[in-house]
């Protein structure tokens, strides 16, 4: 798979959330391959195509390179604790996290995401009937309420808000 490096949106990050345990399918959905590249390598492709700062948050320290940092998440085991993750490293106002086995990521739905950002902390992709949270954008100003809910123990990203 080509990775272009068109990085257009200077105040965003791209995150990879890496933190899955693979409980429902038992393998490394990350490292299956389709189409002649692994699901990793085409989140990896989209991400590039539209950020110039791209890392990966969880506990997949094996997907880095000295080009794609790693960052473990403090609070191991939620989807919320790798957004916390992102957070907390961005070094821009903006993350755009998606997740690492994704099998088609869209750059034209995180385009549109990142189009929809103003005025609102965060803008999620929503299917009909359910919220999408790991294919999103989230200001940093969400760090403090995501902080507040990690240590309650409150885990759940359908439930921030």
């Amino acid at each position: 798979m080509q990775i272009s490096h068109n990085g257009s949106h200077n105040d965003v990050t791209g995150v990879i959330l890496a933190g899955g345990l693979n409980r429902r399918m038992e393998q490394d959905k990350a490292t299956q391959s389709i189409y002649g590249s692994t699901l990793f390598e085409r989140v990896e492709a989209v991400m590039r195509s539209l950020f110039n700062q791209i890392y990966i948050a969880g506990n997949r320290p094996d997907l880095a390179r000295t080009d794609l940092p790693f960052y473990t998440d403090q609070f191991p085991g939620s989807s919320m604790a790798g957004l916390h993750t992102a957070l907390l490293h961005a070094q821009t106002p903006w993350v755009c996290v998606l997740p690492c086995d994704l099998p088609f990521p869209s750059a034209g739905l995180v385009k549109s995401l990142l189009e929809a950002r103003q005025g609102y902390h965060a803008v999620v992709a929503k299917h009909p009937d359910r919220l999408e949270p790991l294919v999103a954008c989230y200001h940093k100003d969400c760090l403090p309420l995501i902080e507040q809910r990690l240590g309650k123990g409150q885990y759940r990203l359908t439930e921030l808000s």
